[in-house]
């Protein structure tokens, strides 16, 4: 049975198929209560080279550009794959589907995640990973690749000038 999300704001958009419905919660393993009970982790992607926060970088409005993760993010990914392994310990079994959006820091913090998860084989994905652009973070438009401090400068600098005491706005 394949399953479809459908989205009736945007009928072009074709659905995302094997989704979540479709995962055997229980795995095979007779420790799990109840089949139909689904455990959903919502993991933020690492520290890109674009987050700022380490020397010479500065925070940029990221968007969908593909940036890489930063040796900061690179290090996040994995310490979540073992605070994973923490919480859900090795006899609830492995992580059954994975969701990401196609950028590439999004790609690889699941890739560091997963695999350092102790009971992930890490020459197998999960049963099901879907890489979809509709998870991508929000489009930024004209503002993607431009520092975030730049613009609040600028518009910082606009409103001065427009601010010229005449009491005209």
């Amino acid at each position: 049975k394949e399953t479809t999300t459908t989205h009736h704001t945007n009928d072009h958009v074709p659905p995302i198929k094997n989704s979540v419905n479709d995962v055997d919660s229980n795995n095979g393993n007779s420790e799990n209560n109840d089949a139909n009970t689904f455990t959903l982790l919502l993991v933020r992607h690492g520290n890109s080279v674009w987050n700022g926060g380490q020397p010479g970088t500065q925070e940029t409005f990221t968007g969908w550009t593909d940036v890489a993760l930063s040796d900061v993010g690179v290090e996040e990914a994995k310490a979540m794959g073992t605070q994973v392994a923490s919480l859900y310990p090795p006899k609830r079994g492995t992580i059954d589907a994975c969701f990401t959006s196609v950028l590439g820091r999004a790609t690889m913090t699941a890739h560091y995640c997963l695999w350092g998860f102790a009971e992930q084989d890490w020459r197998t994905e999960p049963r099901q990973y879907v890489s979809d652009y509709r998870l991508n973070e929000r489009h930024y438009g004209a503002l993607q690749g431009l520092v975030k401090d730049h613009i609040e400068n600028g518009n910082r600098r606009n409103n001065n000038n427009n601010n010229n005491g005449d009491g005209d706005d």
